[in-house]
């Protein structure tokens, strides 16, 4: 019986420490499919978002946080363009912009104004791609609202017009962009407490496994 035990316990244990290595590799490498959920009413948008946000009005050139890449790239004071504040970004309907983020982000909201001639697609780092993403809007100085959340972290996305026989000339705004703000550093202390307490939850694990197979070793000899 003790030899059957011996060649059995090495297993046990070895199956114990198994399932505590992978408890502990999922709290590090969680993931899931990118799950986006697009948003077209802010209060909805922000009511669904958990983590503090972000803002980046676009009312001088020193933006913070995320660079804007375009062909044509203004900040303009027109009341139609601008959300809030004094200006807002304008870019040209037939070009496509690029919002680069400094740190990884799972929600953006923005409002798209005065967007008259073409849609706009939706794509972004993590390989998501929507059609029609921003759609022509019936009246001319309508404001948009378009919002994102994502199960995965995002670094960029961008938004993509196109050339029609009107919009040779024609701009939209962007402005009041609301983006995950970044993180705040975490201790390292609390990532090495959960390997402690792992390595502690093994240790105790073979601990008494070996102190069973003793107390047998001495039963078997008595």
């Amino acid at each position: 019986m003790l030899s059957m035990f011996n060649r059995l316990m090495p297993s046990k244990v070895l199956r114990a420490s198994l399932r505590i290595l992978a408890f502990v590799s999922t709290l590090f490498s969680l993931s899931a499919n990118a799950g986006l959920i697009i948003y077209s009413d802010q209060e909805v948008f922000e009511s669904a978002v958990s983590s503090p946000l972000a803002f980046e009005g676009f009312n001088d050139n020193a933006l913070e946080l995320v660079d804007v890449e375009s062909g044509y790239i203004r900040y303009r004071t027109n009341s139609s363009l601008v959300s809030e504040g004094d200006r807002a970004l304008t870019l040209k309907e037939k070009n496509s912009v690029t919002f680069q983020f400094d740190h990884e982000v799972f929600a953006f909201g923005l409002f798209v104004n005065e967007l008259n001639s073409t849609n706009l697609n939706y794509t972004d780092s993590l390989g998501n791609e929507l059609a029609d993403a921003l759609t022509v809007t019936d009246i001319w100085n309508a404001s948009t609202f378009f919002g994102v959340t994502s199960d995965v972290a995002l670094t960029s996305f961008t938004l993509t017009g196109f050339t029609t026989s009107s919009n040779a000339n024609a701009v939209f705004g962007i402005d009041a962009l609301q983006f995950t703000a970044p993180p705040t550093d975490i201790p390292e202390p609390k990532t090495s407490l959960i390997f402690l307490l792992a390595l502690l939850a093994l240790l105790t694990t073979c601990h008494k496994s070996k102190l069973i197979a003793k107390t047998l070793n001495n039963t078997n000899y008595l």
